[in-house]
């Protein structure tokens, strides 16, 4: 029994963590306006040593809420390029600073996608202790 009862509490854990960066990340990006942008490049950023030292992030251009022109990246790095140059993203941005790298996100990619992700799956291998535990206690 202490093994499900541990499995348990891991994957509560879990899904107690992704879902509080998910309404973190839900709270940052809660009212800001979007466009439709384009990936123009990746900017390249190297942080230290190890299994992934590289990281990478999408430079877009869009036009802002009054037309203008704006050309920015998104402040989150990922080990992996994400959207090809050319592809046509969903931009959030500030109004206040479009072009701040830390007030630009790339929808599909800074906007709770992974989070999503793992509290869902943390949510199936809650169902799945549960029904260990269940049982577990069934058959003592």
């Amino acid at each position: 029994m202490a093994p499900a009862v541990l499995g348990l509490i891991i994957t509560l854990g879990i899904a107690a963590f992704a879902n509080g960066r998910l309404r973190a990340t839900r709270t940052k990006l809660r009212g800001l306006p979007n466009a439709k942008g384009q990936v123009v490049g990746h900017r390249k950023h190297e942080r230290g040593t190890g299994p992934a030292p590289t990281r990478y992030a999408p430079v877009v251009e869009f036009a802002d809420a009054d037309g203008r022109p704006v050309r920015g990246e998104s402040g989150n790095f990922t080990k992996s390029l994400g959207p090809e140059v050319g592809t046509t993203v969903t931009v959030l941005y500030d109004p206040s600073d479009p072009s701040d790298p830390a007030r630009i996100h790339v929808a599909g990619r800074d906007t709770g996608e992974m989070e999503r992700f793992f509290f869902g799956a943390s949510l199936v291998l809650v169902g799945i202790a549960v029904a260990g535990l269940i049982g577990t206690l069934l058959t003592s």
